[in-house]
């Protein structure tokens, strides 16, 4: 399984994000399940990273985990002209993951604009890039 590839601290923060977006079955108070999200063992093709990512595949296997497992919480994606505007459910920890993913991706996709805004009945995500920026970003989040 790809997970089993992945550093453990990249293994921790896929479980984490799985947690704070309700993905799994919870048997116990301490022990997630997460078989309810699909993984794959592949790595990912060259068209499902952006095209100016700067990570490595492993990295950029994990990172794409992350913001999979936030599609949980997740309740609207508009694609504009200008940018792509995803809206989260305000579930405990998905502000903060948002701001941790939107920190990394600064790093490795500077060509995009990223901002996570919090409010009282959602967590919005606003990427905004010239056109051939948001075509490599709005694969990753699909209408």
């Amino acid at each position: 399984m790809l997970l089993r590839r992945l550093s453990d601290s990249a293994q921790r923060q896929v479980s984490q994000t799985k947690a704070v977006a309700g993905v799994g079955r919870t048997r116990d108070p301490g022990f997630a399940v997460w078989d309810d999200l699909e993984m794959s063992d592949e790595l990912p093709q060259p068209g499902e990273l952006p095209i100016a990512c700067t990570l490595e595949v492993v990295d950029g296997a994990a990172r794409m985990a992350r913001w999979r497992a936030l599609s949980g919480a997740r309740v609207d994606v508009r694609h504009e002209p200008d940018q792509v505007v995803v809206v989260y459910e305000p579930r405990s920890g998905v502000h903060e993951e948002l701001e941790a993913l939107v920190a990394a991706e600064r790093e490795c996709c500077a060509f995009a604009e990223w901002e996570v805004t919090q409010g009282p009945k959602s967590v919005v995500l606003r990427i905004r890039a010239d056109a051939q920026g948001l075509a490599s970003i709005v694969a990753a989040f699909p209408q």
